[in-house]
């Protein structure tokens, strides 16, 4: 199925180069000339989607949206094929091998760095099992198995010069990619492929990582705060701040400031009188909180252009666990910590932003799965978990620490560092805001895999059941539908 003659070609592949570095946001104040190795690896990325057209691999329709889609967000088409589903890293993988003679060298363009792995020693990414997936002027973006102790990410900005980001992927492809790029003392000697031969096993791990990479720049597509939002934000950062600030700035955004209301009138939130005006719902929710409810209320207009999320339903597990995290927060004499019912009520943004990202993430997780089963399997099949993915986007707003922590972490508590407390609270609320019937009897081993979270918060297994007990009688008499909150 041919795309174009083969005397437009050049033309054409020219034009995706300059349309994808437009839509990636660079200028010509920014960068005068496009690099040699990037330009190779647009033209690469041409011909290979190309091929992948011509041979029906992709369809001529899905070609024309993946490379419409690399204008508006940037990136390659390759990596917009996977993302909108078209086209399966195995699937690529299978092709360019079987096509090995032809594409060798368009290959080798967009695999991973050779400079920049060659910049870590091999011995620093054994030890601490990541991979370094891209540099920028001023950070190197590492995919790991787990987050870096604070030595080795010393030992990565004395060697790299800039400050390293960790990203949490998938552990079979941080070690694939490693077997591949660093290779053991016991690899065999002549085991590398001639220049005119494809690694399947070096390629399926770049592929992945590549992709990855390409779903972080991806974030920083979607769309920016709500100018409420700013405002609340920023008023909320200064020393001389005011309820009647914050006040002032909700009365001109009426469906937030129904929000902040309905929220305060939540048996969620549990205050013992009808909260009747905006005032006394900031005075009681506290700055901190009511920034959180103002954010959760600007993610629904993210969440609305998204065809297969129920924002309603979201909404309602979110105000679960924000109920729930009161309830532990209060067991745990942390009622004064401030921002855990924000932090709960955000913890699973992540969610929105993988389906916005990955729109056929249904398809390839069909099967309901939950807690660290489902970030697993995320990262397995998708590459980048929906709290990694929430985290990024937690960075790219400006978010509060242990808001952004939360997000992280919610599943993991056990790697949270600057703000255990609020993701310890929230990850037991997560578990109780998915338990199931109305009885204890049906929620025995409810929090098994969670002692030592529990432990963290001195609270041990009779004051957990009270806990559970008490949210369940709380869901089921008080807790309804949104609309009824």
């Amino acid at each position: 199925m041919a795309i174009g003659p083969r005397d437009t070609q050049g033309a054409d592949m020219e034009k995706v180069s300059s349309d994808c570095r437009n839509g990636a946001g660079e200028t010509s104040s920014e960068n005068t000339a496009f690099s040699r190795q990037t330009l190779q690896r647009v033209a690469a990325d041409a011909r290979i989607s190309r091929l992948l057209a011509e041979n029906s691999i992709v369809t001529r329709s899905q070609y024309d949206v993946a490379r419409s889609r690399c204008i508006q967000r940037g990136g390659n088409i390759v990596d917009n094929l996977i993302s909108l589903g078209y086209l399966a890293p195995a699937e690529l993988v299978e092709f360019l091998v079987m096509r090995s003679t032809e594409l060798a060298a368009d290959v080798s363009q967009l695999g991973l760095s050779p400079e920049l792995i060659k910049l870590i020693p091999a011995e620093l990414a054994r030890k601490y099992q990541f991979v370094p997936i891209e540099r920028t002027p001023d950070s190197i973006l590492l995919g790991a198995v787990a987050p870096l102790e604070s030595d080795a990410l010393s030992l990565v900005e004395q060697i790299a010069g800039v400050t390293p980001k960790v990203l949490l992927c998938c552990k079979e492809d941080i070690m694939a990619a490693l077997n591949a790029h660093y290779p053991g003392e016991n690899a065999p000697e002549n085991g590398a492929p001639s220049p005119d031969e494809i690694d399947s096993s070096r390629l399926m791990a770049d592929t992945k990582m590549s992709h990855v990479v390409h779903m972080i720049h991806q974030i920083s597509s979607l769309p920016a705060l709500p100018e409420t939002v700013i405002r609340v934000q920023e008023t909320m950062e200064s020393p001389r701040s005011s309820v009647k600030d914050i006040v002032d700035i909700l009365i001109l955004d009426p469906p937030v400031a129904a929000k902040v209301l309905s929220v305060a009138n939540s048996a969620a939130y549990g205050f013992a009188h009808r909260v009747n005006t905006l005032e006394m719902a900031v005075t009681l929710l506290g700055l901190r909180e009511t920034y959180g409810i103002v954010l959760s209320a600007a993610i629904a207009n993210l969440a609305d252009k998204l065809q297969h999320f129920n924002y309603e339903a979201f909404w309602l597990e979110s105000m679960y666990c924000a109920a729930a995290a009161r309830i532990v927060a209060k067991a745990a004499s942390l009622r004064q910590l401030t921002g855990v019912f924000s932090a709960a009520l955000l913890h699973d943004i992540g969610r929105i932003v993988l389906l916005e990202l990955q729109p056929n993430y249904a398809q390839l997780l069909p099967e309901p799965l939950w807690g660290k089963a489902l970030v697993e399997e995320e990262k397995r099949v998708i590459g980048l978990s929906h709290p990694e993915a929430g985290y990024e986007l937690a960075i790219y707003w400006n978010l509060p620490d242990e808001i952004a922590e939360v997000v992280r972490f919610h599943h993991e508590p056990e790697h949270a560092d600057a703000s255990s407390k609020h993701v310890a609270i929230v990850a037991l609320a997560n578990v109780m805001a998915c338990a199931t019937g109305e009885s204890l009897e049906e929620n025995a081993g409810l929090f098994k895999g969670y002692e030592s979270t529990l432990e963290k918060l001195r609270l041990d297994s009779e004051i957990a059941e009270a806990m559970l007990d008490e949210f369940l009688v709380l869901r089921s008499k008080t807790l309804g539908a949104p609309d009824e909150q």
